[in-house]
């Protein structure tokens, strides 16, 4: 099976060779694109694939973003594409930097995210902390060419000699083709995606796909929609959120968004407790159902998706539960048995535990040590 760098390189390749085409078709002296930043493409977390709740932040844009245009043009002529398609930057958590207080775009991500997972302190995200949940999302923008209103191409303007206005309307037109949800559907397969720019934006994004509006708040500027089966919540920048006149804040925000995402069955809150009884791995599956597909996944890499889910949570999960929700979701052992919580389960979870060690993916491998536990509460990884 294809992975995501895989299927993303060969998506995106074709749309970007048009797009470079077009540009060079349109104006033989690509010098003229000079200035206006290159081509935003989505990025996405180390462990987004692994991730039992796959969750996305759009912007509208991003400052500057990449090369200058004209190199960009140059780089896909050269087919140079593990440069054009390199997501190192966002995998190593550098927009975690980009973060200033919680009410910028990223600040109020990582602001966010210490709500859903009871984060008391999120401050310890700006600090890189807590590395598995900075690792778990994707991330895309509204507009993959700035728009014309935007910081740097004010300042593109105003340089000398400044920005050619036609060729950036070329430039500008011709991205419209990546501005719209539907590549990123295909792609990510997100359950939770959280657009925070002007309504006008996201409302370009979202219209070619077909949506049913599940709520929507309009004191609040907050829309709720449901594409396939991704929740798609809509709300202002934090920037204006930070200058509402009410006190619907960032507080505000960060409260309802978890409220939402929980009430449609996106997220399961986990206690601090060893979470053994049926009914609670029936609730914990019908969430997670469809992430958990063993013609998808196997065993191994479903129990490190439910290990990195259970310790983000800073909770503990019994072998007895861990096997009735692989069982429940359809796996099974090589001799086509279903778990029994046995020693057999046991000797599993350590060599799923050396196996990832080996690899040197030592937070999957760690967080299989801490996450199972069996009914006395020691680690199963080495019991």
């Amino acid at each position: 099976m294809p992975t995501l760098y895989e299927k993303y390189c060969d998506y995106y390749r074709p749309l970007v060779k048009e797009y470079a085409a077009t540009l060079s078709r349109q104006i033989d002296d690509i010098k003229r694109y000079r200035l206006i930043p290159e081509l935003f493409m989505p990025a996405w977390g180390k462990r987004y694939e692994t991730s039992l709740c796959r969750m996305a932040f759009i912007g509208r844009d991003t400052y500057g973003w990449g090369d200058d245009i004209t190199y960009f043009i140059q780089k896909v002529n050269q087919e140079q594409w593990e440069n054009i398609f390199d997501v190192g930057e966002f995998q190593n958590l550098d927009y975690v930097d980009w973060s200033g207080n919680r009410y910028t775009f990223w600040g109020f991500a990582l602001y966010f995210l210490a709500w859903l997972y009871g984060i008391e302190d999120w401050g310890l995200l700006k600090q890189k902390s807590h590395s598995d949940i900075l690792s778990s999302f994707a991330w895309g923008n509204t507009n993959s060419i700035e728009r014309w209103d935007s910081k740097s191409i004010r300042k593109a303007r105003e340089a000398e000699p400044p920005l050619d206005g036609y060729a950036f309307d070329i430039a500008k037109t011709e991205s419209r083709i990546f501005d719209s949800y539907e590549h990123f559907e295909k792609l990510f397969e997100p359950n939770i995606v959280i657009i925070s720019c002007q309504s006008s934006d996201s409302d370009f994004y979202l219209s070619r796909s077909k949506k049913e509006l599940l709520f929507q708040d309009c004191s609040a500027d907050l829309r709720v929609y449901k594409i396939n089966e991704a929740i798609i919540i809509c709300i202002p920048h934090p920037t204006g959120i930070m200058y509402r006149s009410d006190d619907k804040k960032a507080d505000y925000y960060a409260s309802t968004l978890r409220d939402i995402i929980q009430k449609n069955g996106k997220f399961y809150p986990m206690k601090d407790e060893f979470l053994s009884d049926a009914d609670m791995s029936s609730k914990f599956l019908n969430v997670y159902l469809k992430t958990l597909n063993p013609k998808k996944m196997s065993t191994k890499e479903a129990v490190a998706s439910i290990a990195m889910e259970v310790r983000r949570q800073d909770a503990k999960m019994t072998v007895n539960y861990l096997c009735d929700v692989l069982n429940k979701a359809g796996f099974r052992t090589q001799w086509g048995c279903e778990y029994s919580a046995g020693r057999g389960s046991y000797r599993m979870l350590s060599w799923f535990y050396d196996y990832y060690k080996s690899q040197g993916q030592m937070d999957i491998s760690t967080a299989i040590a801490e996450a199972f536990t069996n009914v006395y509460g020691q680690y199963a990884y080495d019991v």
